[in-house]
């Protein structure tokens, strides 16, 4: 499988309206296949900043806050961390310290707070030319809801447990996303349906990119028929603003981002993100600005494919039979190929007649040559010719 390291490591710029609205920042720190590598650690802080002066009352409309001067600002620092438990599943947990001021008619109200904590897991299920991957968190509130309270909310106030699964297709120098979600929340709060579609560019180490995200309310809340006590606590607590514990609320999001990204593991990105419609939520514009480092990213480690198709040995030595393996350790033992003699034809010949006949002809031609007969010139006393003669020879006893 190609590393996707070489594309700028498109996980890594998934958007983050998604994953915001579901309460849940780990997912900015998905990479690549490798980013779901056994060990691979990671962690990461961010910081958002909002004020809000209006609502959006129905669908589209959006109305000011009652009376002069009233107003929600929120300023949120959340931390993160991720480790790959084994690959393709990862286990992340997130904290957020919110501090909440509302400017209301009687008074200015303040809350700094351990806002809440969550936990989940992710799993990549399709890594290659197409990225899936799925998500499940769950939110415990610390700073919760009570319709007594006097402070600025910090959250819902409830707990939750959200699912997601995201969707991403990176090309030469773009990358398409797109994510859908579903949140529960529990204590009778309506049911949500999280969206986000968004687009990236590529240069260098750098990125920008914008979209559209959104949620919408699928299953009523309890107090649909019975608003006016929650809107009460809203109205003196938030200073009139539905950010948060809203019935039934609804919006649309536009957002751009930038984003740089050093050797895949250090990553630096700011979004701005404004509302564009809503039902029974706040209306207003936000800055978040992310950081996040991984921790055991190496340049080209070992894919997910080649690990999932690594076919293990059948045969493992026991080291731990009792016998000093030192006696094994040392220079291998080189083995010399044999020599192969081609035999000529007579040597052959030989063979064939030891094979029929059983005794070795060698023997014998061996006592012949002894009285062989040899062809030698001499020359003959008184001629100028030599003349070829006959001679038996006695062979030498040398």
């Amino acid at each position: 499988m190609r590393n996707l390291s070489s594309l700028i490591t498109p996980l890594f710029r998934l958007s983050g309206p998604l994953m915001l609205l579901l309460g849940s920042s780990f997912a900015q720190a998905v990479v690549d296949e490798n980013h779901f590598l056994e060990g691979q650690f990671q962690v990461g802080t961010g910081f958002r900043y909002l004020k809000s002066d209006s609502n959006y009352a129905s669908f589209g409309s959006e109305t000011v806050l009652n009376g002069a001067n009233r107003s929600y600002t929120a300023m949120d620092l959340d931390l993160s961390a991720r480790y790959v438990l084994m690959d393709r599943w990862g286990l992340h947990t997130n904290i957020v310290m919110a501090n909440a001021e509302t400017t209301n008619l009687d008074a200015t109200r303040k809350n700094s707070v351990l806002s809440s904590i969550s936990a989940g897991t992710d799993i990549l299920f399709l890594y290659g030319s197409h990225f899936l991957w799925g998500d499940i968190n769950a939110t415990m509130p610390i700073d919760k809801y009570d319709k007594s309270i006097d402070n600025p909310l910090t959250s819902d106030g409830v707990m939750s447990l959200s699912t997601s699964l995201n969707y991403l297709k990176p090309f030469r120098n773009w990358s398409f996303e797109a994510g859908l979600g579903f949140k529960y929340r529990l204590e009778g709060r309506s049911a949500l349906l999280p969206y986000s579609l968004g687009a990236s560019y590529h240069f260098g180490k750098w990125y920008v990119g914008g979209g559209f995200s959104g949620f919408q309310s699928v299953i009523d809340d309890a107090d649909t028929d019975s608003q006016s006590v929650r809107n009460s606590t809203l109205n003196r607590a938030n200073g009139g603003s539905m950010l948060y514990s809203s019935i039934n609320p609804s919006a649309v999001f536009a957002e751009l981002k930038v984003g740089r990204i050093s050797q895949g593991s250090n990553h630096l990105e700011g979004i701005v993100r404004t509302t564009l419609a809503g039902d029974n939520y706040a209306a207003y514009t936000e800055g978040l600005i992310r950081w996040t480092i991984l921790f055991g990213y190496e340049r080209d480690p070992k894919s997910i494919e080649k690990r999932i198709r690594e076919i293990p040995s059948q045969f493992e030595a026991d080291t731990q039979d009792g016998v000093d393996q030192s006696l094994f350790e040392g220079d291998p033992v080189k083995v010399v190929p044999k020599k192969v003699i081609k035999k000529t034809e007579s040597e052959e010949r030989e063979a064939e007649i030891i094979t029929e006949s059983g005794e070795d002809p060698s023997i014998e031609l061996r006592k012949k040559k002894k009285v062989n007969k040899k062809k030698k010139k001499k020359r003959i006393p008184n001629s100028e010719n030599f003349e070829e003669v006959e001679v038996e020879e006695e062979p030498s006893n040398q």
